[in-house]
């Protein structure tokens, strides 16, 4: 695989192949290393945007199609096979007994999902950055996460909605057939929550997570809708402090400006801590390695000090 390219990379990550830009997306190394390594300006706290600040890029989507128009029947046919055989793997592995467990039996889990829809209106399930689903089998074990997740969900979740603009004619065919949708617009993340929304960001890089909360920043009613499951923010804030100590870049801190600032009425909790990663099992730690729940409470004394 490719050296990352993510602004803020995390300790033991390496870049799965992507299209471009800050679709960039990660899966976890076994080897543990510090973060951060760049070299730069000291960040500082200025970059940090308040929560009526609008975010300065457009929102506009840009229409997307694979670049690989190859659909062939036995290609689709083979992959559906490897993602069943995944999907099987992940289902009777630890890691996913134990992630049902925190799912159905920890309060701040269950009971944080059940606040995000407190109508009867379904929680819509958006997969962004998984990668490659035919080439790699970390992107293949986070994909099967999202259908596992919404099969658990039941009647409670909507469709999965998945968008990498890595994916192929024959991924995107694939991902269909075993009942999701494929997103022909690229909104780069920048999508505004207008109802229960899971976001499974499967180790994407922290600008993509900017994006997304950009996108919802002086909103409150948008943030409390909204899940974010993925990369912890907590790590990512290590590395700001890192950075501040002279070991980051303020240009590294400014690709994390709403991450870092949203830690400040997010509850995190963690979902690789202590569920059965195997150091041995290198697929299955690179796929959920440092992976959180994040839940917005814009209410917090945090955000209406920062308002101020």
């Amino acid at each position: 695989m490719a050296e990352s390219t993510a602004a803020i990379p995390l300790p033991d990550t390496e870049t799965n192949p992507s299209a471009a830009g800050s679709w960039t997306v990660v899966s976890s190394r076994r080897r543990r290393r510090r973060r951060g390594g760049g070299r730069g300006e000291d960040a500082d706290d200025s970059s940090h945007p308040s929560p009526s600040e609008a975010p300065n890029e457009a929102l506009a989507p840009l229409p997307w199609s694979p670049a690989d128009g190859d659909e062939e029947p036995a290609r689709i046919s083979k992959l559906l096979g490897k993602l069943r055989s995944t999907m099987s793997r992940l289902e009777a592995s630890t890691f996913y007994r134990r992630f049902l467990s925190q799912l159905r039996d920890e309060p701040e889990v269950r009971d944080n999902l059940l606040k995000i829809s407190p109508l009867p209106e379904p929680i819509l399930i958006v997969l962004y950055g998984v990668g490659s689903i035919e080439s790699y089998e970390p992107p293949r074990l986070q994909f099967s996460l999202a259908l596992l997740l919404r099969r658990e969900m039941g009647s409670s979740a909507d469709a999965v909605e998945v968008f990498d603009p890595v994916l192929s004619a024959a991924e995107c065919a694939a991902v269909e057939a075993l009942g999701c949708r494929v997103a022909r617009l690229d909104d780069r993340g920048r999508r505004r929550v207008d109802r229960p929304t899971l976001f499974y960001m499967p180790h994407c890089e922290a600008a993509l997570y900017d994006n997304l909360l950009a996108a919802n920043w002086g909103h409150p009613s948008s943030l409390r809708r909204m899940v974010v499951l993925g990369n912890s923010f907590r790590e990512y804030g290590r590395f700001a402090e890192e950075a501040l100590g002279g070991r980051g870049s303020v240009h590294a801190a400014e690709k994390a400006r709403y991450v870092l600032r949203a830690r400040d009425f997010v509850e995190e909790i963690s979902v690789a801590a202590n569920l059965g990663l195997d150091e041995g099992n290198d697929s299955m730690f690179r796929a959920f390695n440092e992976t959180s729940w994040h839940f917005f409470y814009p209410d917090r004394s945090e955000w209406q000090k920062s308002e101020s």
